[in-house]
């Protein structure tokens, strides 16, 4: 999780549980629940290396829309 355009991923889920009225501390701390959720995940597909921030935002996708 420690590539390019990790971080990014993580603040454009914050914005967006803001955006949807959560407050900023509860948009972090779910966005954080969800961006690791989606970490593990995308680990047992890839692996612990080569994940991209693009595949991690895919998965992200998923686990919101379930």
């Amino acid at each position: 999780m420690a590539t390019a355009g990790m971080g990014d991923v993580l603040s454009g889920v914050i914005a967006g549980f803001c955006a949807q009225g959560l407050s900023l501390a509860d948009a972090a701390k779910l966005a954080v629940a969800v961006h690791s959720e989606a970490g593990q995940a995308m680990c047992a597909v890839i692996g612990q290396r080569g994940g991209l921030a693009s595949d991690l935002s895919e998965i992200l996708v998923e686990l919101i829309n379930e």
